[in-house]
């Protein structure tokens, strides 16, 4: 399974702002595994690990006030996750070819892709 990261937007067929009834339903072939609460310090994030039939993990969602604000996938069980056609997961940082400042930057300037 293949994903896209669009800054700002989503990844995958998550966007973010969804709630976590709107992520399930769009994860088919996972289930929810378990709720957790992210971070001690912010009792307000929570996390929701998604997964396949065999209770791997595979997509760990965050939510704030009940909205999706993060996603983590499982580089071995997870979908794998492009930038701009550049592999994110199972690759050597180095090799990505652009800084996840570059990412932030260009992200916040309303930038949805760009040739390399």
């Amino acid at each position: 399974m293949d994903w896209e990261l669009v800054p700002l937007e989503g990844v995958g067929p998550l966007s973010f702002g969804m709630r976590i009834a709107e992520v399930a339903a769009v994860l088919p072939g996972m289930t929810e595994l378990r709720r957790f609460q992210a971070d001690p310090s912010f009792r307000e994030t929570r996390g929701v690990e998604f997964g396949t039939g065999r209770a791997e993990p595979a997509v760990y969602a965050y939510f704030i006030g009940g909205r999706l604000f993060c996603v983590a996938v499982d580089a071995v069980h997870g979908p794998q996750v492009t930038l701009w056609g550049r592999e994110l997961t199972a690759c050597v940082p180095a090799d990505r070819g652009f800084s996840v400042t570059e990412v932030l930057l260009l992200g916040t300037h309303g930038v949805s892709g760009r040739q390399a």
